[in-house]
This record gives structure tokens, C-alpha cells and sequence, in this order.
């Protein structure tokens, strides 16, 4: 099975989609978001993490934050702990 389909279907089974709440994919997210039909695009990574929640908050459901790998998850690392202080469970 290809990446991007493992990808999604893990996210679909696991109850995370849609959508994804995410800044603008680089060269390695493109080919691994290629399924996913609803993206939030964020201007910033850790706006992408307050989405995340804002979602979680609204409807109870836990969403998918996709964050650069270094740069964008030390930029959320402020959000992601205001995410756990709140007993929200975005997924980064």
C-alpha cells in the first residue's frame, strides 16, 4: 500500500478525519496529504495546534494538527502544552 493511503485510512480509522488543521505543506507532507480531502490551512504551525484544539473544544472529537517536523513543532510547543493544561488531545 502506498504512504498517503496508509496515511489516511489510519487517520479515518482511528476517527481523525476530517479535517486536518495544518500549515502550508512543504516538499515532504505534499505526497503524504495527498488524500486528505478537507485541510485547514494555517499560516503558522502553532495556529495549527490551537485549531486542532479550537476543533476539540467545539465538538469533543480529538483532530490532527500537521506541524513541519523541527521548526514547527518547537514554534507549538507553547499550544501543545495549553492543549494539555486544558485536557485537550490534539494529535501532532
Amino acid at each position: 500500500m502506498i504512504g498517503h493511503r496508509n496515511l489516511s485510512e489510519s487517520l479515518k480509522n482511528l476517527g481523525l478525519l476530517p479535517p486536518i488543521a495544518g500549515n502550508p505543506p512543504g516538499t515532504t507532507e505534499i505526497p503524504a496529504l495527498r488524500d486528505i480531502d478537507d485541510y485547514i490551512l494555517c499560516l503558522h504551525d502553532s495556529i495549527a495546534v490551537g485549531v486542532a484544539e479550537g476543533m476539540y473544544l467545539a465538538d469533543g472529537r480529538p483532530r490532527v494538527a500537521s506541524l513541519h517536523t523541527m521548526p514547527g513543532l518547537g514554534n507549538s510547543m507553547a499550544f501543545i502544552n495549553t492543549a494539555r493544561a486544558n485536557g485537550s488531545p490534539p494529535w501532532s
